[in-house]
């Protein structure tokens, strides 16, 4: 299974979720993100809170190294989506005519805090204990 998370910039929270989901080593659980205006942040690799927050938690390993454009194909490659808020959804409806039904909005705010981040790890560990992807 393909799970692909998107944000605003791809620089912090879908970075974070697909780096946790990642570490879990799932042999099943492909995991991608990327952003609706990553091509805005042209240049930057990755929020400097989220690089502290992927080294503290030892998950630098599993995070991408390059940022990621939200396109029509990458939303198509994936069996599920995790849009971050419902702008992110309505963002791929409006501008990339997304009509999927293999997605989940979290209502992941884009606030550098730690209250963020134990949240985005709350989501992703509940996801995996459904065991949606055997």
């Amino acid at each position: 299974m393909h799970i692909h998370f998107v944000c605003t910039g791809n620089i912090y929270r879908s970075r974070i979720a697909e780096a946790y989901l990642k570490s879990k080593n799932i042999s099943k659980v492909k995991a991608s993100s990327s952003g609706t205006n990553a091509e805005y942040y042209s240049g930057k690799i990755i929020s400097s809170f989220a690089t502290n927050v992927l080294r503290e938690e030892g998950l630098l390993e599993y995070a991408s190294r390059k940022m990621k454009q939200t396109t029509r194909e990458v939303l198509n490659d994936a069996d599920l989506i995790i849009f971050m808020t419902k702008e992110h959804y309505d963002w791929a409806v409006d501008s990339l005519g997304y009509k999927g039904d293999n997605y989940e909005i979290w209502d992941i705010k884009d606030i550098g805090s730690e209250e963020i981040v134990k949240s985005i790890k709350a989501n992703v560990d509940s996801l995996v204990n459904r065991e949606i992807y055997v």
